[in-house]
């Protein structure tokens, strides 16, 4: 899958979102990730669930700026298959392997 990063703080997700759709070349599926929104629900977490550790299925979006932001925030991966584990955690310099369940 093709990445396209958009670093702006004035635009919306609707904004990129209706600047990509008549873009040629762009037939394909695609989805926008709002870096702010995952930061604002990681606050909110730890402010109502301190105890609670949490892990994401990197199965989920397998994004190395989605996984990289969750690792930098301390977030625990739940990883499906080995496989998923080799292919992605790749991007996880530094990461702890006890943050790391499998299911």
């Amino acid at each position: 899958m093709k990445q396209q990063t958009y670093s702006s703080l004035t635009s919306s997700v609707e904004d990129i979102i209706q600047q990509t759709i008549p873009t040629p070349g762009h037939e394909d599926a695609f989805y926008v990730v709002d870096v702010q929104d995952i930061l604002k629900k990681h606050k909110t977490w730890l402010i109502n669930m301190p105890r609670v550790k949490p892990f994401y299925a990197i199965k989920c979006n397998t994004s190395p700026v989605v996984l990289e932001l969750l690792a930098s925030l301390g977030i625990g991966f739940d990883c499906a298959s080995k496989v998923s584990h080799i292919n992605y955690c790749k991007y996880l310099s530094d990461f702890e392997t006890n943050s790391i369940i499998y299911v």
